[in-house]
C-alpha cells in the first residue's frame, strides 16, 4: 500500500519545479510536516488518494531557515484527529 500524503516543497515562493519539488511520501500529515527541509520557504502536502492539496505552508521569516512554518489546512482535513 502506498503512503497517504506526498510532500512538495522548495526554496522559492512559487512552486515551479513540478515533480522535482517532491520530497517524499508519508503515512500522516504530521510526518510530512516534520520533513520539510530547513532551507525550503514553501511547502504543500498532497493527499495521494485524490491528489488534493490538503495543507500549504510558508516560512514566517521567508528564505530564512530559522523561521517557523505557518500552516493552512483544507477543510476536508479540518478534523485532523485521524490524519496526524
Amino acid at each position: 500500500m502506498s503512503k497517504k500524503f506526498m510532500l512538495f516543497s522548495g526554496y522559492h515562493y512559487y512552486p515551479c519545479g513540478g515533480f522535482e519539488d517532491y520530497k517524499g511520501s508519508f503515512e500522516t500529515i504530521l510526518q510530512a510536516m516534520e520533513n520539510v527541509p530547513d532551507e525550503d520557504g514553501w511547502c504543500q502536502i498532497v493527499r495521494h488518494e485524490d491528489f488534493k492539496i490538503v495543507a500549504t505552508g510558508e516560512r514566517e521569516q521567508y528564505l530564512k531557515p530559522v523561521g517557523n512554518i505557518g500552516w493552512e489546512f483544507d477543510e476536508s482535513v479540518a478534523d485532523l484527529g485521524g490524519l496526524l
